[in-house]
């Protein structure tokens, strides 16, 4: 019997949506920390396991900036990867990137 699945597992196809009222922001600044997954793959206690990603955004200021002036990023997202998945980010990104025309 093959190609059946065994009782209680169902077979889907995932497809990726366009949202047409959902803008892009604009990001220009990339923060990365090592983190803890809390939902629960099974680690040591606060043994990093995946990675932290914040998306930002700093606006150049209104006027000459002075040394020392603190510029505010404004946060646009944050992101969890588990180490798979951010190895599985990091090829995605390079394959794009070797065949990118830009």
């Amino acid at each position: 019997m093959s190609g059946e699945l065994p009782p209680g597992i169902v077979n889907v196809q995932p497809q990726w949506m366009l949202n047409q009222t959902n803008v892009p922001p604009a990001v220009n600044q990339i923060m990365i920390q090592g983190g803890v997954n809390v939902g629960g793959s099974p680690t040591v206690l606060g043994e990093a396991d995946g990675l932290y990603i914040t998306f930002g955004h700093v606006m150049p200021p209104i006027s000459e900036p002075q040394a020392g002036e603190i510029v505010p990023i404004i946060p646009m997202g944050t992101y969890f990867l588990t180490k798979a998945r951010l190895a599985e980010f990091h090829s995605v990104i390079g394959n794009f990137l070797e065949n990118f025309d830009g």
